[in-house]
């Protein structure tokens, strides 16, 4: 038999923290897969670092951030895309 107490569960964030950090998910209906992908990781770091540091106007500045650099990643990749596969993307006649 185990006696040792159970780990304590980290407190819960509250709505407005996961509204903060979800804003970069809009990519999912904009970019696709990729969008989803930019946006998912946007937020997954947003949350981690609230976890971490608690929800504080810093940390709620740094989510926003990390949320512009996920948009920013998007659109890097969809530069980066285009220049490769310009077939793909070029304008049809």
């Amino acid at each position: 038999m185990n006696n040792s107490p159970a780990p304590e569960s980290p407190p819960k964030l509250p709505s407005f923290a996961h509204a903060i950090a979800g804003w970069p998910l809009i990519m999912i209906f904009v970019g696709g897969a990729l969008g989803g992908l930019c946006g998912g990781g946007a937020y997954g770091l947003s949350m981690a670092l609230m976890k971490k540091r608690g929800v504080t106007a810093g940390t709620c500045l740094l989510s926003l951030l990390i949320g512009v650099a996920g948009v920013g990643l998007y659109f890097g990749a969809v530069v980066a895309l285009t220049v490769a596969f310009p077939d793909l993307f070029g304008a049809k006649s």
